[in-house]
């Protein structure tokens, strides 16, 4: 564990934060912490580094730094909702990334259900035109890939999603619209 204890005091920026470190210079990428930038990679550090590592081994030091960042990322949450403080509103600004993702590892509408559905409750707090369009476009492989026809509701599975996609549709018509 000598190298994950030298990771950790290497990178840490702010709080447990980490920031991108550069062995040659013995030192940080930026001399100036960006505090947006540590919560969003902080974020996909233990999405995507952490967490896989954790749900293979359980409650380890890996589970630990994890849970650390997290709540230090809370507690740099500086962006003020009708329900609380949040720490970034980047993740609408990176939604491209995921055009065309094979979310929960197959390329199935269940993934592409919660993928849209958790957008929609975003961009309904937090109008964003780039996620707007990114849910227009993500809702096309629910007609075309899944060959499923317009005014049929889709039950991704018993006691899953059932989506109405005509409802959906005039919901996002309504209450979506681009900036």
């Amino acid at each position: 564990m000598h190298i994950f204890e030298q990771e950790k005091q290497l990178t840490q920026r702010v709080k447990s934060l980490p920031d991108t470190y550069y062995f040659d210079i013995q030192g940080f990428q930026k001399s100036e912490p960006n505090l947006d930038a540590l919560i969003f990679d902080a974020a996909e550090y233990a999405k995507d580094g952490l967490l896989p590592i954790t749900e293979w081994m359980g409650k380890c030091l890996f589970s630990d730094r994890m849970a650390e960042m997290i709540s230090d990322i809370w507690k740099h949450a500086e962006i003020e909702t009708r329900s609380g403080m949040i720490p970034s509103l980047r993740v609408l600004e990176n939604i491209y990334k995921y055009k065309n993702y094979s979310w929960e590892g197959i390329h199935g509408a269940d993934g592409f259900a919660d993928s849209i559905e958790g957008a929609i409750n975003l961009v309904n707090r937090f109008p964003a035109s780039s996620a707007q369009k990114w849910i227009e476009e993500e809702i096309k492989p629910i007609y075309e890939d899944m060959d499923c026809p317009n005014n049929v509701k889709l039950s991704v599975h018993p006691g899953g999603h059932i989506m109405d996609i005509d409802l959906l549709k005039v919901f996002m018509e309504k209450h979506l619209k681009a900036n």
